[in-house]
């Protein structure tokens, strides 16, 4: 496992100790010495505000924010809603309510539009707000002229929310200056740290007066202790001053290299139309705390997948803060966006992405990261269905039915992404011999970026390649199902022995009406007769409904006298859910508060496939069923998918299953061939296994159509 690379953690500018040992050396390891004068000193000067007071949270920072200015029991403090808890948290402290304000799409910040509307709807109320929190997120300033002509109007006092910006500008000016009072964090990811504190900052002297008051456990200035107010242990200790001392040393060059990270981002995702970067306002220059990205809501590539790439490389990044009027805690209070439909701050949450910005990253390790990244684009663009996937091979691989493995092959010709399972045979005694099959379903090599003249030799020039791979390998047979909607079997023949065994199913997706005139007449009544018994299907993607799917699924596999192949256990079905994730879903139908029919379903860029289903024989001939899949259809087409693949029959085209499943499609056009490939690698090898098998097992395999026949 390599070093862990992180979001952002603590970068020692190299000073720090030497104040650290000047309060141990001094004796002062309390709550106050030089090391906290001095530091409040340093941040006024640098940030150009006339005083400030030193704490140990920005939390606390907002709390004590809010009591100077008053903040009670029942009065209003509008807030950002895309930001941490701990902006809103403190207005709950004070018994207050927080009303929550939308971002805007140009700087992420506070939406003035927003904030307009919920002082219009106060003024009706007569419930104008004590305070407006505005948040500086990512390190980047919210648009200030805007909102503080907005508030002046109002005569409301600003609290600016500077947690994540200490060194950005805005207009000239350091953001956490242009509010009534500011706040800053220390805490361990911070641009700069404490390892955890904060700062309180105003141009007004009461305020930061009041709060170290306050924060020193509100002790009267009288010989013995003595309190009339309540207090608070909010003061910074002089340990931790000291590394903030030896920080803002480093602060700006701490920029400057936030700033690469971002650019050096930027640079590299401009060949992906998908991934853009936090818009930077012209407005002012932000300290880049954070390089974040959204993903086009119509990408394959969703955060998630971005994360989870990164997480098993050992390295960290985060969704976008999720919006606190979508909390559990906070979702009750009251909302405001600029937009009738979906808030711009749960837009930014859903496709948003904190990417690695830790100072100490090395330039190898940016662009390991920005490989990653760009991996994960190229691999959802090319692969074309979810068979294809290292997801999907990976549950197979999980099963104990082989390594899962991915040769890739590419010219200037085009480009080979092959998938496939490596099973040892366990037959070969002298030496370590295997055979490769696809996953469960379908797969096989898959051509890209192939032009049709040139297809020919660039499976020649794989064959070539892939043959010097399974000599060196010891790779004895290969088995493809090659996959009928793809139809990657095409120029194949040049590689391997391919037939066509049977014909699945498909349903073009072109309308709703266009499906329903595709039925088969049978197929409509039987639609009809579960509607009639008033069938519901619903969708499910709980572990309740999973464990309930596996039930029927086993109990319909026994009915049917199935291969063991097809009983599947339950480690199986979870890794299912485990690696696809959103890619499946359970479909089920209700009849009488019971479920009597369960579908996993698949889906992934234009495909959805009838996957694997149980259900409760005593019900069929409700014609379940044929709701399911209709019901299934009707989602998919609502979802943007453009084919359901139904399969195939247990056998073949004149089976019960099949006839089923072609009941949803009269058009030719909607059966499909499937095609199979095989091929012998080591021909001495096969013919040698071939007589182990048939001694130990005492039987003849010249006439089996198994392949390969050493596993007859």
């Amino acid at each position: 496992m390599r070093d862990r690379i992180y979001l952002a953690s603590p970068h020692m500018g190299g000073e720090e100790q030497k104040y650290i040992k000047e309060a141990f050396d001094t004796n002062w390891i309390a709550p106050l010495g030089i090391n906290v004068n001095e530091f409040e000193v340093e941040i006024c000067k640098y940030v150009g505000v006339k005083s400030a007071t030193a704490l140990v949270s920005g939390t606390s920072a907002l709390h004590m924010a809010l009591k100077c200015l008053e903040v009670e029991r029942g009065d209003t403090v509008f807030c950002s809603s895309l930001t941490f808890s701990a902006t809103a948290n403190p207005i709950i402290y004070e018994g207050a309510e927080p009303v929550f304000i939308d971002s805007e799409y140009e700087s992420w910040n506070m939406c003035p539009l927003a904030l307009q509307k919920a002082f219009d709807y106060a003024q009706t109320i007569n419930k104008i707000p004590k305070a407006v929190i505005v948040v500086n997120l990512y390190g980047q300033s919210a648009n200030y002229d805007e909102i503080k002509k907005i508030c002046d109007k109002y005569k409301v006092p600003i609290i600016e929310d500077a947690a994540e910006s200490l060194g950005a500008i805005y207009k000239g000016m350091q953001t956490g200056t242009m509010g009534d009072i500011g706040i800053y964090s220390f805490n361990g990811n911070k641009i700069i740290t404490t390892s955890g504190g904060g700062m309180l900052v105003s141009n007004n002297d009461k305020f930061t007066k009041k709060s170290l008051f306050w924060a020193t456990q509100s002790r009267e200035e009288q010989r013995h202790y003595e309190h009339k107010e309540l207090g608070y242990n909010y003061r910074m200790s002089n340990i931790v001053a000291g590394i903030g001392r030896g920080q803002i040393k480093v602060l700006d060059e701490r920029i400057e290299q936030k700033k690469k990270i971002f650019n050096t981002y930027k640079k590299a995702f401009e060949e992906i139309e998908d991934i853009e970067m936090m818009n930077i306002c012209d407005f002012g220059s932000p300290n880049y705390w954070l390089s974040v990205a959204t993903i086009n809501e119509k990408s394959k590539v969703k955060p998630l997948d971005i994360i989870e790439k990164l997480e098993k490389e050992n390295i960290e990044s985060r969704n976008v803060w999720k919006p606190m009027h979508l909390q559990p805690f906070f979702k009750k209070y009251k909302f405001f966006s600029s937009t009738d439909g979906k808030s711009i701050s749960e837009d930014l949450f859903d496709r948003g992405i904190c990417l690695p910005s830790d100072t100490k990253m090395t330039d190898e390790e940016i662009d390991r990261v920005i490989d990653i990244i760009k991996e994960v684009f190229i691999e959802k663009k090319e692969i074309a269905d979810i068979y294809f996937t290292k997801e999907y091979g990976s549950i197979y691989e999980e099963n104990n039915e082989g390594k899962l493995e991915t040769y890739i092959y590419e010219s200037e010709k085009g480009k080979i992404i092959y998938r496939f399972l490596k099973r040892k045979i366990n037959l070969a005694k002298e030496k370590e011999l295997f055979d490769i099959i696809t996953p469960y379903g379908y797969g096989g090599p898959l051509l890209l970026n192939c032009k049709d003249d040139e297809l020919e030799s660039l499976i020649e020039e794989f064959k070539v390649d892939f043959q010097n791979y399974c000599n060196k390998s010891g790779i004895v047979s290969e088995f493809i199902r090659f996959h009928p909607l793809v139809e990657n079997h095409k120029g194949m023949e040049l590689y391997m022995d391919i037939e066509n065994i049977r014909s699945t199913i498909c349903i073009d997706l072109k309308s709703k009406d266009y499906i329903w005139e595709n039925l088969t007449p049978k197929c409509k009544n039987r639609i009809r007769k579960a509607v009639k018994y008033e069938i519901k299907i619903e969708r499910s993607n709980s572990e309740k409904d999973l464990y309930e799917f596996i039930e029927l699924y086993t109990k319909t596999m026994e009915k049917n006298k199935a291969s063991e192949y097809y009983y599947f256990d339950k480690t199986f079905f979870e890794n299912t859910t485990k690696y696809l994730k959103e890619n499946v879903t359970i479909f089920k139908a209700i009849y009488q508060g019971e479920t009597i029919l369960s579908s996993l379903i698949m889906s992934y860029g234009d495909y959805v496939h009838y996957h694997l289903t149980g259900s409760r024989e005593e019900y069929l001939n409700l014609g379940v069923n044929n709701l399911l899949v209709y019901e299934v259809a009707l989602w998919a087409i609502d979802n943007g998918y453009r084919y359901f693949h139904l399969g195939g029959g247990y056998i073949g085209n004149e089976d019960s299953l099949f006839k089923f499943k072609k009941g949803f499609s009269k058009s030719e056009k909607g059966e499909k061939k499937f095609y199979i490939g095989k091929k012998i690698n080591l021909p001495q090898e096969y013919e040698k296994l071939v007589k182990i098998r048939e001694k130990e097992n005492q039987i003849c395999l010249n006439n089996t159509n198994f392949f390969p026949a050493y596993r007859a």
